[in-house]
């Protein structure tokens, strides 16, 4: 089995960085059992790895692998609506509930809280992990069903005045980015980043299709401090996901995109 680990940074690998991963794989319970690779992008756009712990069963992981990129897909969703602000598309500090009408959002709520995770919005995930009563782990959500998950639920706190991460910031961006655009998720991010940055090897789960991914590993379920590989039905978590933490990418493409993703002014429009 192989638990992975990615780190992004700007120059080179320390010894506090190696340290620190070596603890986290300690913490499995069995480090015979995993391993962690650790990826140093440059500036540049170039990449080296390391593998720590586990053997030869984690050097035989490698950049040009696809993994679930998780909450990093927060970041390509936060530019592809950066973009559309440089393009005029969208204002940062006006009511995000202007540029959505599938859902009902609270007036007050801005872009920019969306962005930042201070809308004050509760988060739908863990309601809809685990899918429906009925379809279970192969319900494939709409962006309304997330959302109706937590529509009548009370704010958290007022807009603006503090911060909690919330997955329903994002999930509402992903819809914002579809009535603006006029353009399925998926396929704004990938006409407007994807192909601009020569990103071949990144695809929006379950929505595109693409090299399969590296197994992942969850603690879900499993005795505290023990992993176990995700062999299940996988639908209902990339469809809830989605524009929150959908994407599979490699090494190199995460690399490529954090060096070349700014000004946002580089994206092409639709």
């Amino acid at each position: 089995m192989i638990v992975v680990c990615f780190l992004l940074v700007a120059s080179c690998a320390t010894e506090d960085d190696s340290a620190f991963l070596s603890s986290q794989l300690d913490r499995l319970g069995n480090p015979e059992a995993g391993g962690i690779l650790l990826a140093i992008v440059d500036p540049d756009g170039s990449a080296s790895y390391a593998s720590l712990g586990g053997g030869s069963t984690a050097d035989g992981l490698d950049l040009e692998d696809h993994f679930r990129i998780g909450s990093v897909t927060k970041v390509f969703t936060a530019a592809l609506v950066l973009s559309l602000v440089d393009q005029g598309r969208v204002v940062l500090d006006a009511s995000a509930s202007g540029y959505v009408s599938r859902l009902s959002i609270p007036e007050e709520v801005t872009v920019r809280h969306l962005l930042s995770h201070r809308s004050g919005l509760p988060d739908y995930t863990d309601q809809a992990i685990l899918g429906s009563r009925e379809e279970g782990l192969s319900k494939a959500w709409t962006a309304e069903e997330l959302y109706e998950i937590v529509a009548d639920r009370p704010l958290l706190f007022d807009p603006g005045v503090s911060f909690i991460y919330s997955n329903t910031n994002y999930l509402i961006l992903g819809v914002l980015i579809e009535e603006v655009t006029g353009a399925a998720y998926a396929d704004a991010l990938r006409h407007q980043i994807l192909e601009p940055l020569s990103l071949t090897e990144t695809y929006l789960s379950y929505y595109e299709r693409g090299a399969l991914p590296v197994q992942a590993f969850t603690s879900v379920g499993q005795v505290p401090g023990r992993v176990a590989p995700v062999d299940f039905e996988y639908t209902s978590i990339a469809t809830s996901a989605w524009a929150t933490g959908g994407l599979v990418s490699t090494v190199r493409d995460l690399g490529t995109f954090s060096s070349r993703s700014h000004p946002v002014r580089s994206f092409r429009m639709l």
